[in-house]
Parts: C-alpha cells; structure tokens; sequence
C-alpha cells in the first residue's frame, strides 16, 4: 500500500484536493437576483478557495499516512478503484478474485464478524 501510494503520490494529492474544490465550489450561491449578484456570488465563492492551503493540507495528509504507516488511515484516504485488483496477487489469487473472495466469506459463517470489521470504514446508511 504504501509502495503503491508513493508510486502516485502527486496524483492522489491533486486528486483529492480536486475533489475538495470542486465542493466547495458547489458551495456557490448568488448573492442576488440580478446579473450582477451572480457576478459577486461567484467571486465571493472563488475568493473562499484557497488552492494552496488545499494542496498543502491534501499532502500533509497523505505523508502522515505513509511516514506513520498507518493501514487504516492509507485506506481511508487512498483512492484507487483498482486497488482490489492490485491485492489479489498479494494473496495469491488471479487480478479481481480478492473481491470475489470477500463476497464468498460474507456468505459464510463468518459474516458477522466481517461485516463488523467494514462497518469501521463504511458510512451508517
């Protein structure tokens, strides 16, 4: 994991501070309902994104993770689709049969306790 976060380090820095601007962006409002109250409406929210403060934070972030080797913290914040694949081999198993794997553990008589586990890293729906 770490290897690999290293490897795409930048790409996983600018992607998640891609991912907060782009919130913040949604943030936007006009200010009133004129031409002009959408001008200053989006200068006030441009004003609010602070691209570099953004940056900074999104590196701190994933350095932490990576200079304390922190697995949970890397797998909350590492955002790769692939990495289900990327693990498979870890375990001996062909790209993408780990999650054919957990699948089949959830069918058995252990699914308890994983569904315990995940609920750590999952949101309550």
């Amino acid at each position: 994991m770490i290897k690999a976060l290293n490897d795409e380090f930048e790409v996983q820095v600018s992607s998640k501070t891609e991912k907060i601007i782009e919130y913040q962006l949604g943030a936007f409002s006009k200010e009133s309902n004129t031409e002009q109250g959408i001008i200053d409406g989006l200068e006030t929210t441009k004003n609010r994104i602070n691209i570099h403060n953004t940056y900074k934070t999104a590196k701190d972030l994933f350095q932490s993770a990576i200079d304390s080797r922190d697995l949970k913290q890397l797998l909350l914040i590492y955002n790769r689709k692939s990495l289900l694949d990327r693990i498979s081999n870890i375990f001996g198993l062909k790209s993408g049969e780990y999650s054919k794997l957990i699948v089949r553990l959830l069918k058995g008589n252990r699914q308890d306790e994983i569904i315990l586990a995940l609920k750590e890293y999952l949101p309550n729906l």
